[in-house]
């Protein structure tokens, strides 16, 4: 089995420290690497984890979830995002290209 190293550490914003959240790990779009996080609240949220300092910055804020996030998984490629919430809807979000 393959070590595992610490890569990054930060903290998170204070508005998402009242959430319960569960988070995708770390993906990496356009060269920028990005966390998925999706919480209590119904949203889902993208934070730039690129940044010099300590907080990441929220880049996207995905609505449309009735109910807690449970779940936040990217496909291989990371064209997909699929969330699922308590109440079992699932939501596939594609990815815009550019």
């Amino acid at each position: 089995m393959r070590s595992v190293d610490l890569q990054r550490q930060c903290t998170t914003p204070p508005m998402a420290r009242d959430i319960r959240a569960v988070v995708c790990p770390l993906s990496v779009i356009q060269d920028i690497p990005r966390v998925v996080m999706g919480g209590e609240d119904t949203n889902v949220y993208i934070y730039n984890v690129a940044g010099g300092g300590a907080k990441p910055v929220i880049v996207n804020t995905l609505k449309g979830h009735h109910a807690p996030v449970s779940d936040v998984a990217w496909t291989f490629d990371e064209m997909l995002l699929a969330t699922a919430d308590c109440d079992g809807m699932v939501i596939v979000w594609k990815r815009a290209t550019e």
